[in-house]
């Protein structure tokens, strides 16, 4: 009896056993299945955060590349317009210059030889060159980027397996080309404001507002359009300034020469003296030119980089958030130029927002 006890005690251990390994491998299984679910889990989003980046660089890419190509082929059209006006202006010279030298008419020679024989009020084209730069080598280096962290993220991943949530795979978008470090501190003239306008107390804010202010019409003031000028002027060196635009419907952002017309109806074009971008209808963007430069812009900035660079008479924007180049145009600059703000009217409340400078992070 005494050995059929002690045996029936060593039965009853191994059950007991055996029943937690079943435990232990039950609870094993439970485990496995939440880190097959886990992994699953894991690898979706890695690979789906991937391919969306990708996807977005690609869009990205074509934009610029479509942008630079049809900011090159207006600067061309621009120039070649241009120069065949001073081929046709030289060309009448040079014809009156042969009549002129076939002529019997001395006194007719000796008066007109003042006005035929000094050249012509022409350009000087020997710097000018066409910028066949498409713009892509810092999407190109973001997109390196991207494949390199994803490559690291997959090498923890076939190392450790995926310990924790996998964080979405950040696009390291090109810096707006360095541009910042030119940031200059802009705030506005309220002596050249619009009587509509109310301008922020530290004059870093423009609003349109439903009625006319009772100020004084001294010559800087517009009288007619709605928009105000920087308070310093730029003559010399780089500048970058950053403007937010919210979701404004409507707004005017660039540069304007000093002698610009401010009374009255103004012709807002380069050869009047304003650069600048164009928002209407909340989704139409144009360069101010003559006609006006329709723009492709497929991701809508909130904040706009403005860029200028005086004697290169090179002046860019830039959406700021997405880190890419909007537009370029080149031209030549011969006096002070100002920061150009225009909130545009509110449209009955529909474009109530303020334009805000804003300080631009080193």
């Amino acid at each position: 009896m005494s050995q059929i006890n002690l045996m029936e005690s060593e039965i009853q251990e191994l059950i007991l056993q055996r029943e937690r390994k079943m435990d232990e491998i039950r609870t094993s299984l439970a485990q496995l299945q939440l880190a097959v679910e886990r992994e699953n889990d894991g690898s979706m989003r890695l690979y789906g955060d991937l391919v969306s980046a990708v996807e977005k660089s690609q869009a990205e890419l074509q934009e610029v590349i479509e942008i630079n190509r049809r900011a090159a082929e207006h600067q061309a059209d621009i120039a070649i317009r241009q120069l065949e006006q001073e081929v046709s202006e030289l060309r009448r010279r040079n014809h009156a210059l042969s009549q002129l030298a076939k002529s019997k008419d001395y006194g007719h020679c000796i008066k007109s030889h003042p006005t035929l024989c000094f050249p012509p009020p022409i350009r000087d084209w020997s710097g000018v060159s066409m910028n066949t730069d498409l713009g892509t080598g810092t999407l190109y280096r973001s997109l390196y980027v991207l494949v390199q962290h994803f490559q690291d993220e997959l090498a923890r991943m076939a190392e450790f397996g995926v310990q924790a949530p996998v964080m979405a795979v950040p696009v390291h978008q090109p810096k707006v080309k360095g541009f910042q470090e030119y940031a200059v501190d802009v705030s506005l003239d309220s002596s050249t404001a619009h009587p509509r306008l109310i301008l922020s107390e530290d004059r870093k804010k423009v609003k349109c507002g439903d009625r006319h202010q009772s100020l004084p019409d001294n010559p800087e003031r517009f009288d007619r359009v709605v928009c105000v000028l920087g308070e310093k002027g730029i003559s010399s060196g780089r500048h970058y300034w950053e403007v937010e635009v919210g979701g404004k419907t409507d707004w005017d952002l660039g540069v304007a020469s000093h002698s610009i017309t401010r009374k009255g109806k103004i012709t807002v074009n380069p050869s009047n003296g304003y650069w600048f971008l164009s928002l209407r209808d909340k989704h139409n963007y144009v360069f101010r030119t003559e006609p006006t430069t329709e723009l492709p812009i497929n991701l809508r900035p909130q904040k706009i980089g403005v860029y200028v660079d005086y004697e290169k008479g090179q002046i860019s924007f830039y959406n700021v958030d997405a880190k890419l180049h909007i537009y370029t145009f080149m031209d030549t600059f011969c006096e002070f130029i100002y920061p150009f703000f225009s909130p545009c009217t509110n449209k009955s409340g529909q474009n109530d927002g303020h334009l805000i400078i804003t300080p631009v992070p080193k």
